[in-house]
């Protein structure tokens, strides 16, 4: 089910920065097959479970604010997830813990949004969301 080789990428370009090829697979599958505890906050969420391995990674880069600059935002960790046809998508991490150390768990409706099949390979990479400086809101009211 796995296609390809397993490579690890460091960006030249801002330190501190992770992208590494991991294979994506749906809650729903990992629940069924892999033996993944998955509950329904998790497939209605919007972060995914990622292997160990990027975790060391992304502390041995010294990511707290020091001189290769910070992964980890006031928000959490931000990661960008493509897919073979360049499209991407962002999310959080639930947890860094998967059955093997090249896959990735991902919610259902992540997984289908992606047009990803069980066991393709993505491109994910930590990135930093930019600052906003302004917002606008307009309250509407409903009223029945």
């Amino acid at each position: 089910m796995r296609v390809g080789d397993v490579t690890t990428h460091w960006r030249g370009v801002g330190a501190g920065r992770l992208h590494q090829k991991l294979f994506a697979y749906s809650g729903s599958f990992a629940a069924q097959f892999l033996d993944v505890t998955v509950n329904d906050s998790f497939q209605f969420g919007n972060k995914v479970h990622l292997p160990e391995k990027v975790l060391t990674c992304l502390q041995r880069q010294g990511g707290y604010g020091g001189r290769g600059g910070s992964w980890l935002t006031h928000s959490g960790m931000v990661f960008e997830i493509t897919n073979h046809m360049r499209m991407p998508t962002y999310c959080g991490v639930r947890e860094f813990v998967t059955p093997e150390s090249d896959m990735m768990i991902m919610p259902d409706w992540m997984h289908k949004s992606l047009f990803l099949k069980e066991g393709i390979a993505v491109n994910v990479r930590s990135v930093a969301p930019p600052k906003l400086a302004f917002l606008r809101v307009q309250v509407r009211c409903v009223w029945e």
